[in-house]
């Protein structure tokens, strides 16, 4: 069954909490999973970055088109998806894993994977390690 918008959808605003909020009073996180559609970009806020560089081992994020960049150009999957890893990357995480998006006018790809042939169509995938909370041996 197909999913189709009803004029008799209620509609709520929920309150946004920060990672750092959600996670307050946790001195160390194994792994964070952020499927955030879209507003993966608030992960680079000066104060997350510091948060999950000293508390977080491992991040996996689903990597979503942004609604738009500073300068009111619309970010491609691609985009975004390049500037998390690059910045993540030159704050010291190591990528473990990474599926690249298919662009919005690919019909995806297939992905080459330990466990066989895996279909991109859309998202993306970063999975990336915090070297400096790495316990020997893991």
């Amino acid at each position: 069954m197909a999913w189709e918008e009803s004029s008799h959808a209620e509609h709520k605003q929920l309150p946004i909490y920060r990672v750092e909020e959600v996670l307050q009073g946790f001195e160390v996180v194994d792994i964070i999973h952020l499927d955030i559609q879209g507003a993966e970009r608030c992960l680079l806020q000066p104060a997350t970055m510091s948060f999950l560089r000293r508390s977080v081992k491992k991040l996996h994020i689903g990597t979503h088109a942004a609604p738009s960049s500073p300068g009111g150009r619309a970010l491609g999957l691609r985009d975004l998806h390049a500037e998390l890893k690059a910045v993540l990357v030159s704050d010291g995480w190591v990528c473990e894993h990474e599926f690249t998006p298919a662009n919005d006018d690919e019909r995806g790809y297939v992905a080459a994977t330990r466990f066989g042939p895996v279909r991109i169509e859309h998202d993306g995938e970063l999975t990336l390690t915090n070297p400096a909370l790495r316990h020997p041996g893991l």
